[in-house]
């Protein structure tokens, strides 16, 4: 039995739509998820009213956090690759 992961995705529409936003840049990306996030909470200011825009803010702050640190994470881990494979290099060339 197919699941539902397999159904979306042998959709044609939904194969457009996922080849156009492979072909995208990061910037363009950004602000597609920038211009969705701002849609959200007019909807929410319009539906729910402040409480829920406050509530959208600190998910958004907390989204961002976890986001900056994964980036950050990733950059010491390069970093700590890059130290010790120029150790190597250097190691090997003394020799």
């Amino acid at each position: 039995m197919p699941s539902v992961i397999d159904k979306i995705s042998s959709n044609e529409l939904m194969i457009k739509y996922l080849d156009y936003v492979y072909s995208l840049e990061a910037d363009q990306i950004k602000l597609i998820i920038v211009i969705t996030a701002l849609l959200i909470v007019v909807y929410a200011w319009k539906k729910f009213g402040y409480e829920a825009v406050i509530g959208l803010f600190l998910v958004y702050f907390f989204i961002y956090v976890l986001y900056t640190s994964s980036i950050f994470s990733n950059y010491e881990e390069n970093d700590r690759n890059t130290k010790s494979y120029n150790m190597r290099v250097e190691k090997e060339l003394n020799k």
